[in-house]
């Protein structure tokens, strides 16, 4: 099963920041920032922990399992990714690695297209610096009758509307996905990614991570969630597409406001 080559590197622990033009939007996975805040001056930060690896090859079964391997290994906690899509199948076994990973996943040009929105969902922080673009897959073997045709998307359906479960994203993006036919594609914008639940971050794993930066900051959720509300309508909010001169003055506010631990 296809939705429409193979080149596979990694690199080790970086540290580095990177910078996105002007008039661009920024992405800071919200459990960073505090970490973060007093050292970022550019629109966005790769992750170090575990190192960053680079995608850009069609899905097959293959690649995507040896892959997987590195995924394992905790050589990858960034994925850069680039593909034209490929074997769903693959993207998803490949994608519960990904997330079982807690890894972030990234677009970058040309894009992430087709079966390749399935790797993107499974990123617990996702960044589109990069198009991300659906279309209806299809078979490369013809069936020997209607029926088996229907068999056979009956099938597709359940498997991915499962697995978009457990992503936590709507089951709506596999029928939305079967309404654009295969020789065309459609890209998504920021705000059909957020209704989709592929915004910037899991909300299951955004709800653990806060639990934690709350006890980190000596504060209780309701006092966490408060104190954040507050920073956002004062400074801005970091986690939405704003320009780099906007990001930079938020930044600069954020120093400001956020606390290193609750004051009594």
């Amino acid at each position: 099963m296809r939705c429409r080559s193979v080149s596979l590197s990694c690199k080790g622990k970086i540290n580095h920041l990177i910078r996105l033009p002007m008039k661009v939007w920024c992405w800071v996975p919200q459990v960073l920032i505090p970490a973060l805040l007093g050292a970022l001056s550019v629109a966005a930060l790769a992750q170090e922990s575990g190192g960053e690896c680079h995608w850009k090859a069609e899905i097959t079964q293959k690649n995507a399992v040896n892959f997987a391997r590195h995924v394992r290994s905790g050589l990858c906690r960034t994925l850069r990714i680039s593909s034209p899509g490929g074997d769903i199948k693959a993207a998803m076994a490949l994608g519960r690695s990904i997330r079982k990973a807690q890894m972030t996943v990234i677009t970058v040009p040309p894009g992430c297209k087709s079966a390749c929105v399935l790797l993107y969902a499974a990123g617990v922080e996702r960044a589109p610096y990069g198009e991300v673009a659906i279309h209806r897959p299809y078979y490369l073997s013809s069936a020997t009758s209607i029926r088996e045709t229907g068999d056979r998307y009956r099938k597709l359906e359940r498997d991915v509307k499962a697995y978009l479960r457990e992503m936590n994203v709507s089951e709506r993006l596999y029928d939305d996905m079967m309404r654009i036919p295969p020789e065309d594609m459609k890209s998504l914008t920021l705000s059909e990614l957020e209704s989709y639940g592929l915004g910037f971050e899991d909300p299951v794993s955004a709800e653990h991570a806060a639990g934690l930066e709350a006890t980190r900051l000596g504060m209780t959720k309701l006092q966490y969630l408060a104190k954040l509300r507050s920073t956002k309508e004062e400074c801005g909010n970091v986690f939405r597409p704003m320009s780099e001169v906007e990001f930079e003055k938020s930044v600069v506010c954020w120093n400001r406001v956020w606390p290193g631990k609750l004051k009594s």
